[in-house]
């Protein structure tokens, strides 16, 4: 049990759908192959 819990606190370095990628450690969204830098506060997901 404590394996999958683990696993599941882990965010993936990338995640991909179509032509949006999103890379939340660098804080960066790529979406139809141009970039968008976002704060802190526009990535941060308990913001939304």
């Amino acid at each position: 049990m404590a394996t999958t819990a683990s696993k599941m606190n882990q965010q993936p370095s990338v995640l991909r759908t179509g032509e949006l990628e999103i890379r939340p450690i660098e804080g960066l969204v790529i979406a139809g192959g141009q970039a968008l830098r976002l704060s802190v506060r526009e990535f941060d997901p308990q913001d939304a």
